[in-house]
């Protein structure tokens, strides 16, 4: 079967099972043949990984603000410190898709600062605009770079990058509720040596015989000679 781009999802679809032209079929052991059902998931890696990091600073109503950003994940997010990504949300998130338009900033809104970049998102009912200025002229061509690409990955990820799908791992086998407690005979070994008398045993249990043989006759013996010294004197 042949997997592309389009069968990304949250549906399990079903697919032709066919040998690949140029296959040594005779290798085969079973024949092949039927359909197969799965579900095809994906991260892109501009989803999962950042795109670019860094400080940033934000032009709004004549005030300068800086933050530290990381773009990922179709936003571009936005805290006070570095630090403060670990522990905290972020303070802003600017989106970053493919309705995203960057361009360069207009010279009325970039409050006489260098470096400026500007980042405009169509969103019913209305546009959410932003005017960020890098810190350096290598800074800002480094987020332009990044801003163009995260914008290039959607476009050829397509519905696969509208959101981060899940990916489920396999669950572990769950052992029974109820286990039955082993026995003595099921912690008994079985081997043909634990079936076999030692010969020491054998010799022991034929020596008790022999002396129990013994006691009998010597039994009978005395009470013959009762029963005769008896007889005797009736007779007298």
């Amino acid at each position: 079967g042949t997997l592309e781009l389009k069968d990304i999802g949250d549906s399990i679809g079903n697919y032709d099972l066919q040998l690949t032209s140029g296959a040594d079929v005779t290798t085969c052991e079973l024949p092949l043949f039927g359909v197969f059902c799965l579900r095809l998931a994906c991260q892109p890696e501009c989803l999962v990984e950042p795109v670019a990091t860094g400080y940033l600073n934000l032009l709004d109503e004549e005030k300068v603000k800086p933050y530290w950003c990381v773009l990922k994940n179709l936003s571009l997010a936005c805290w006070s410190s570095k630090e403060d990504m670990e522990v905290t949300e972020p303070l802003l998130q600017i989106p970053v898709t493919k309705n995203t338009q960057i361009s360069d900033t207009d010279p009325s809104r970039s409050m006489g600062t260098d470096h400026t970049i500007h980042i405009m998102t169509k969103q019913h009912p209305r546009s959410l605009e932003y005017t960020l200025a890098a810190q350096s002229k290598d800074e800002l061509n480094k987020w332009w770079d990044g801003l163009q690409q995260h914008l290039l990955d959607q476009a050829l990820w397509k519905h696969a990058c509208d959101y981060l799908m899940e990916i489920r791992s396999p669950s572990p086998r769950k052992k029974p509720a109820f286990l039955r407690k082993s026995s003595i005979y099921d912690d008994t070994p079985l081997s043909d040596k634990a079936t076999q008398r030692p010969s020491s045993v054998v010799g022991e249990l034929k020596k008790e015989d022999d002396q129990l043989s013994e006691m009998l006759n010597t039994l009978m013996g005395e009470a013959k000679q009762i029963r005769g010294e008896n007889s005797y004197t009736t007779t007298v």
